[in-house]
């Protein structure tokens, strides 16, 4: 019972740090713009397009690799746990200040 509960709470984990991640990106993109590191002129509609598609791509492959974490020892799980959250938001300032 006690490795299903394991099991149970990683799963909960990767939930939560999946759409944390998701949200996380979503606040710093909007930041970058309103800070002005990234002008509006800019970002037009395909382009702002093109980031959340690279980016979310990166959010899935990452939240995959939070689920494979469940099955991985624990000195390296953690951090695989912690990609989504981290990933999405470091790409979308790269993708930002590289326009």
């Amino acid at each position: 019972m006690k490795k299903f509960l394991d099991y149970l709470y990683g799963l909960i984990w990767v939930f939560v740090a999946s759409l944390s991640g998701w949200l996380l990106f979503l606040v710093v993109f909007n930041l970058l713009i309103k800070a002005g590191l990234a002008s509006t002129e800019t970002m037009d509609y395909e382009l702002t397009r093109a980031i959340t598609e690279k980016v979310a791509y990166a959010w899935m492959g990452t939240t995959i690799l939070a689920f494979v974490s469940l099955f991985v020892k624990k000195p390296i799980s953690i951090y695989l746990r912690l990609l989504p959250v981290i990933i999405p938001s470091l790409l979308s300032v790269v993708l930002v200040m590289s326009v």
